[in-house]
């Protein structure tokens, strides 16, 4: 999982044919987090991955209120008590949190498309963490998987406002 970080030793990259898991609309491989893999059926759990990009080269467009974000993802959950969260916080140079802004899958064994639109950032933004995080319930009796795919990052440059 190059590029990212993981808070425990669940999260893999699978190739989602290889299994009887339905493929996501990206059709390529996916991260992964199913707990009976690893401890067994039944087992409760929580873990995410992140990674950090450092965006302080954009400093002067962000500080005028010019620089969006999009962040989007695909993700599942085959039971619907888990969760499937996609979060994304801005930081400033102290790595302190300046805003967060999540979207969780709502129905469970499909595929949704989970997207956050952000415009005019806060000003002393330097850098985006973005947390893929999966929770299977104590209230899942069985198999139960999440898989995140297609997560895209687009930053765009507003154009300044005109006042006439």
């Amino acid at each position: 999982m190059t590029g990212w970080t993981s808070s425990g030793p669940v999260f893999m990259v699978v190739n989602p044919e290889s299994f009887a898991c339905p493929a996501s609309p990206d059709r390529g491989y996916v991260f992964d987090y199913c707990t009976t893999g690893y401890y067994g059926i039944g087992r409760a759990g929580t873990e995410s991955i992140s990674q950090t990009i450092d965006i302080s080269n954009l400093a002067s467009d962000i500080s005028s209120g010019l620089v969006n974000i999009n962040l989007s993802a695909y993700a599942i959950k085959w039971l619907s008590a888990s969760d499937a969260t996609i979060k994304l916080e801005l930081l400033n140079g102290s790595d302190t949190v300046l805003d967060t802004y999540s979207q969780s899958v709502t129905t469970g064994s499909c595929w949704q498309a989970l997207t956050i639109d952000q415009n005019s950032i806060d000003p002393d933004t330097t850098t985006l963490r973005i947390t893929l995080s999966a929770t299977i319930s104590n209230e899942s009796p069985a198999i139960d998987y999440i898989e995140f795919d297609g997560v895209s990052l687009i930053l765009t440059k507003s154009e300044s406002e005109i006042n006439i």
